[in-house]
């Protein structure tokens, strides 16, 4: 009966090594985090793809939310080939992304991928001579929160947790619509939280 014992617990040992071992392996390689969908980033991207500002590899969706950020600053590289408003909205989505937007490294944003001008990519003005500079420095401090306010990046959420290690977002989403069904007027109103740990 010892034998048994023996081998059942080399048996078991050998298991919880393993585990342990696969365990450890996946926390090395972080889970990568897309955006939805139903984002209008999508839309966006497309349309600057089409008119062959920046190149986009979008065939297999979801896109991570770090490819669109380097396809951001590939915008800001572009911005003389924006029109006012395109330069309005890479401001807006440059806020929804500034946390990967501020780990891309410099050293990477200076290669030919990002830069093919070698402008300056801190403070390239824009069409109106207005100097935007959603890549400069907007890192959160270690432990920042926001409530019902705007966080670390200048976007305004409810709720928002940054660090070093992980981001948690949280956004409302309000709708309404109007319709008519076999006679009868319908007003829905909706609410939904989008709640996001990056």
């Amino acid at each position: 009966m010892s034998m048994w014992c023996k081998m059942i617990n080399k048996k078991i040992k050998y298991i919880l090594v393993l585990s342990l071992l696969i365990t450890n392996y996946s926390l090395l390689f972080p889970q990568t985090v897309n955006q939805p969908l139903n984002n209008d980033v999508y839309q966006y991207l497309a349309r600057l793809s089409q008119r062959g500002v920046i190149e986009l590899n979008d065939e297999i969706r979801p896109l991570s939310r770090k490819y669109i950020a380097e396809k951001l600053v590939q915008l800001k590289m572009e911005s003389d080939k924006l029109t006012p408003l395109e330069l309005e909205e890479l401001e807006f989505y440059a806020k929804d992304f500034g946390r990967e937007i501020s780990r891309i490294p410099q050293s990477r944003q200076d290669t030919k991928e990002f830069n093919k001008k070698k402008t300056d990519s801190l403070s390239h003005p824009d069409k109106s001579g207005q100097a935007f500079s959603f890549l400069s420095s907007h890192s959160a401090k270690s432990g920042q929160a926001a409530i019902a306010g705007a966080d670390s990046y200048r976007r305004y959420r409810l709720f928002s947790y940054d660090d070093s290690l992980f981001a948690i977002n949280l956004s409302p989403i309000f709708g309404y619509s109007y319709g008519t069904n076999d006679g009868e007027n319908k007003h829905i109103f909706g609410m939904d939280l989008v709640f996001m740990v990056i």
